[in-house]
């Protein structure tokens, strides 16, 4: 067995810090509803995919190092505003994601609405909002979540201060006065036409994952490697198949930054051994390449089309330096 790892998968091995950890928050390790998320994305093609899938399950050294830990399907739904595209030009993003279905009454027991987990992802720093991978591929978001019944998400779950803290009243060690900061910070990077909106879903995408774990001191790394198409929410139209390399930090309420930029070299040098690909990241986000995939087709509707050109245009200049030599690399 090699040495740098452990029956729970690849250890990833110490060599000292590499990158700080932006703020995260005055509530970070006691306020669910805000987190960071940071994650690296992989755009391969369908053979890589195949060879990468086939050599985990069955090669002896790579399937060591990457157990398979689990396999799933999931179905996005990504909702924006219903005619100016405010997220997508501010560079974040609504998503929700069924979590538990609806179940119907029975003897003795009360029938139970669907209940629906929301994700509003933003830039990481509000006051000096940027969209795309840092210099070390990273591309960290902040994550709101809220768990709903509802299926039409509001603005206002995320920027009514009262609203969020009665949504954790019963956590132990929140302040509301750290609540209000938070929400008026959000509130200010979102901007007064969009604190009371409403989101209307526009498309979603079905993934299908398999997943594996690393570890680096301690906190987990989730391996993701999926397949996933977008569809319309008639389910008519769909795109081509696509394939991604998906990392992210799962410590929990230690984001390990450090362990995530290891696990990138560790992966790419693991696979260009063991098959001879050279893995690329990219920085765009499922959520960014459905709406271009939708506009693409001409699925968004021409008397609000301009709108989303404006709003593309809007996004672009957020991006960080690495996203921007991405765009000019794919236009070569």
């Amino acid at each position: 067995m090699p040495k740098d790892m452990t029956n729970n998968g690849a250890v990833i091995p110490d060599q000292g810090a590499v990158t700080q950890l932006p703020k995260a928050g005055r509530l970070r390790k006691k306020f669910n509803s805000y987190g960071l998320e940071p994650e690296v994305k992989i755009i391969i093609d369908k053979d890589t995919y195949e060879r990468i899938i086939e050599a985990m399950t069955r090669d002896p050294v790579l399937s060591a190092f990457f157990p398979v830990k689990a396999r799933d399907e999931r179905t996005n739904v990504y909702h924006d505003t219903a005619k100016k595209f405010h997220l997508f030009a501010r560079g974040a993003e609504m998503r929700g994601r069924l979590e538990k279905p609806a179940r119907p009454a029975a003897t003795g027991k009360p029938a139970k609405l669907a209940r629906y987990k929301y994700d509003l992802k933003t830039p990481h720093d509000l006051a000096n909002p940027k969209i795309g991978p840092n210099d070390h591929d990273l591309v960290i978001r902040g994550e709101r979540s809220h768990k709903r019944t509802d299926v039409a998400p509001v603005a206002t779950w995320f920027t009514d201060a009262a609203l969020v803290a009665a949504e954790y009243q019963d956590d132990e060690g929140i302040c509301p006065n750290a609540i209000a900061s938070e929400v008026e910070e959000l509130v200010e990077y979102l901007g007064p036409d969009l604190t009371d909106k409403k989101f209307v879903p526009w498309v979603q995408g079905t993934f299908k994952r398999h997943i594996f774990e690393m570890s680096h001191k301690g906190h987990a790394i989730e391996v993701a490697v999926e397949k996933g198409r977008f569809q319309d929410l008639e389910g008519t139209r769909e795109s081509d198949e696509f394939y991604v390399i998906e990392l992210e930090s799962k410590g929990g309420d230690e984001v390990d930054l450090d362990g995530l930029i290891k696990a990138i070299s560790h992966v790419k040098q693991r696979f260009k051994a063991a098959l001879g690909v050279d893995l690329e990241t990219s920085g765009k986000t499922k959520g960014e390449m459905a709406f271009e995939w939708l506009y693409s087709e001409g699925l968004i509707p021409e008397e609000v089309r301009a709108n989303f050109e404006t709003a593309m245009e809007s996004r672009k200049a957020l991006y960080t330096d690495r996203r921007k030599a991405q765009e000019t690399k794919l236009a070569i």
